[in-house]
């Protein structure tokens, strides 16, 4: 019920804050792993729209992750003719290493690929994406997380539809997104909350989103909490 609420109070900053942005900076998926076998799924909701991460380790040192993002704002007249005026969708997947440097210190460094679009989906829409690498250094037990991602990403406009004629703007634009990421909670069970920030390296033609805040929770399954005390 709490988190329905938070949902609710945070809608209308999704809608105000993220309407007038082709890129909009996702939060990183931050397993913070500690064994093989190990799988991962998290729920949130901010500024960046609606969320979800899923995280998994074939064996120790592996992860594989993906993560989604997206929101609709709807527009029109009346209670009952509304049509969506605006919407953003993002995906991405990754991979790469993760090791225990002691009991609960955790260091990973994962890389993927994604691909997002915004505007209005009938004749007013933008395609973009992102090449990134993300390390990640932290603590994870039992009833904690906590971890620290410099997120370096490499971002290309690459597409536009508006009124049924396509473009290929090609726009690149390099970005640093440190974010900082907590959660607590009782073993597989978590409340999360993430923020991070976005610095342009260079010159960027199209707009972006400078930071972003999300809260939600997060389950871990397949692991043995007992070695981690």
């Amino acid at each position: 019920m709490k988190l329905h609420r938070l949902s609710l109070a945070l809608l209308p900053i999704i809608f105000w804050s993220s309407c007038q942005s082709l890129y909009i900076p996702n939060g990183p998926n931050v397993p913070l792993m500690s064994q093989g076998d190990e799988l991962q799924v998290g729920l949130n909701v901010g500024t960046n729209g609606y969320g979800a991460q899923i995280a998994y380790s074939p064996y120790y040192h592996w992860a594989i992750a993906t993560t989604g993002n997206t929101f609709s704002i709807k527009g029109g007249n009346g209670y009952t003719n509304f049509e969506t005026s605006y919407r953003h969708l993002y995906g991405e997947a990754a991979t790469g290493y993760y090791t225990r440097l002691s009991k609960h210190a955790r260091l990973e460094v994962l890389g993927g690929y994604g691909a997002g679009q915004t505007g209005q989906p009938d004749d007013d829409k933008h395609l973009y994406r992102r090449i990134f690498v993300q390390p990640s250094i932290g603590i994870s037990s039992a009833f904690f997380d906590a971890g620290f991602t410099p997120r370096l990403s490499f971002v290309n406009h690459y597409r536009d539809f508006i009124a049924g004629v396509t473009t290929k703007p090609n726009e690149p634009g390099t970005f640093l997104e440190p974010t900082i990421t907590l959660r607590a909670g009782m073993e597989e069970f978590k409340f999360q909350m993430q923020g991070g920030l976005a610095f342009p390296m260079a010159k960027t033609n199209f707009s972006y989103r400078k930071s972003f805040i999300s809260f939600g929770f997060h389950l871990t399954f397949i692991k043995d909490f007992e070695k981690f005390r």
